[in-house]
């Protein structure tokens, strides 16, 4: 128990000096400490681009997937002999449906005319409001399941036709699924090449100081004293850059939905807040920066330990 109390003792003093060292070395060493904070922040900051503009693509597509509903038309006989209810149970009772809502003919017409100018609504005057048949609106959970649930939906009793817009969902599935594949694969393949970009900045900071590990291997110090001082000095550039380049990546991206928000577009095309987004930003940032910071760290140093 001795033991053991000891251990953690020293492994507590051990690491506060070695954090001690590493933030002294970080000051001493201004210059190449500042060389690979910046390209760490650098690097980051395209990264959380690569990400946030993942993360948007992936959320616009969920939204038009949302909005590719099947329109159900029922026939009068239908809507006038109380089988509304009949109609709609038989929808729900089917696997993969997401919602489902019952619109009157007169509102879905009143609905069109709205958008109308005046000019346009000359051409539906004297048209009768129930002109368009009393429709269901389905939304599924799988969009690719749409053929299959319309063809369902258009044997049940009452129903008139079936509108699924398959060409444009197939489009839209498609879209988002190529988006999603490629996206990771950008993710990984940029993450690779920041692990090396920063990888060599820290090399060239260690080898300005190799005169002083070679000095510290001579008198007797062991490799991890050498190198444990040198990755935590790492993992506070990796991880000050991590903070830095997220406020950046925060910054722009607020004020691009703030410059968004001010043009017609911005009513169309809607973007994720950044409080809904800042952890799948924030959280890989701390990540990445911190373990290139050591890793790098390590892995530079590695020849100047054989002596």
């Amino acid at each position: 128990m001795m033991r053991k109390k000891v251990g953690t003792v020293m492994l507590i003093r051990n690491a506060r000096r070695f954090t001690y060292e590493a933030m002294g070395n970080i000051f001493k060493n201004g210059l190449m400490s500042l060389a690979s904070l910046f390209i760490i922040v650098a690097c980051l900051f395209v990264f959380g681009v690569f990400l946030v503009v993942t993360v948007n693509i992936n959320f616009f597509g969920d939204q038009v997937a949302d909005q590719c509903q099947i329109q159900v038309y029922i026939t009068q006989e239908a809507s006038d002999g109380g089988k509304i209810q009949s109609i709609s149970n038989s929808i729900r009772a089917m696997e993969g449906i997401s919602n489902i809502t019952f619109e009157r003919g007169e509102e879905t017409f009143a609905k069109f005319k709205a958008g109308l100018t005046e000019e346009e609504l000359v051409s539906y005057s004297g048209l009768p409001d129930d002109i368009i048949d009393d429709s269901f609106k389905v939304t599924l959970h799988d969009i690719s399941e749409t053929k299959e649930k319309a063809d369902a939906i258009s044997k049940i009793d009452g129903v008139l036709r079936v509108e699924n817009r398959q060409d444009m969902i197939n489009i839209v599935y498609s879209i988002t699924n190529a988006i999603r594949h490629i996206s990771v694969w950008i993710i990984i393949i940029f993450m690779f090449i920041s692990v090396f970009i920063i990888s060599n900045t820290i090399k060239l900071a260690v080898y300005a100081r190799r005169k002083e590990i070679n000095i510290m291997k001579y008198v007797g110090a062991t490799d991890a004293f050498i190198r444990w001082p040198f990755m935590i000095e790492g993992m506070i550039v990796g991880f000050a850059g991590a903070i830095i380049a997220f406020f950046i990546v925060q910054s722009c991206y607020v004020a691009g939905l703030s410059a968004l928000g001010s043009i017609p577009a911005g009513a169309i095309v809607a973007l994720r807040n950044f409080g809904d987004i800042w952890h799948v930003i924030l959280l890989p940032f701390i990540g990445v920066g911190v373990s290139i910071g050591a890793l790098g760290s390590a892995l530079s140093m590695r020849k100047y330990l054989q002596v």
